[in-house]
């Protein structure tokens, strides 16, 4: 299997003619949603 965020964008460049915008947003999303995750188990 080829590495996730690979696979992810294939997917999505099979589903969606705006492919990389998309696949950034949501990157965008995880790592924010990452950060928040980090700063609740800091407090």
């Amino acid at each position: 299997m080829p590495e996730p965020e690979l696979k992810l964008y294939d997917l999505l460049q099979d589903e969606r003619d705006d492919a990389y915008p998309y696949y950034n947003a949501l990157l965008s999303s995880l790592n924010s949603f990452c950060n928040a995750l980090e700063l609740a188990k800091a407090a």
